[in-house]
């Protein structure tokens, strides 16, 4: 009897999205920015709880690598587009820190740039030691070779 063989039908579009969604959990307050690496599957996540975390989303049970700023919140990440090794964090203290994939341990620049939180930071798109900086004293500082780390 076939009526019987006929199955429910399946919701392919519920099981699609619960099988490709993976929840990174590392942070112990709000993750406030993520950058995606230029290796695929990767991306770093940055938290009000002042950490940064590297990470495989392929593997997504814990951190490929925690980097250790010493530092309050962390409001913004970029990767840098010509040194895919570099990125930069922008923070609530004020600074801008320039950091190495390859050193988790200690940032590689640091700049004070702002007087309060660092909202946002940017890599130049033509010129890796070009990077730009919003914070909330209503300015963006543009630094120029401030963090050139070659």
């Amino acid at each position: 009897d076939k009526a019987a063989e006929k199955k429910e039908p399946r919701d392919v579009e519920a099981e699609r999205k619960t099988d490709r969604r993976k929840a990174l959990q590392s942070h112990h307050r709000a993750a406030n920015s993520v950058c995606w690496h230029n290796l695929p599957f990767c991306l770093v996540s940055a938290s009000q709880d002042g950490s940064i975390h590297y990470w495989d989303v392929r593997t997504p049970d814990a951190p490929s690598i925690t980097f250790a700023p010493r530092s309050d919140a962390v409001r913004e990440v970029d990767f840098n587009p010509f040194y895919h090794n570099y990125f930069a964090a922008a923070f609530d203290d004020g600074t801008v820190q320039a950091w190495d994939l390859r050193k988790p341990n200690a940032c590689e620049r640091r700049i004070t740039a702002h007087d309060g939180l660092v909202l946002s930071v940017a890599w130049h798109p033509q010129d890796s030691s070009i990077l730009a900086s919003g914070g909330r004293d209503g300015t963006v500082k543009v630094s120029f070779s401030s963090f050139n780390v070659f």
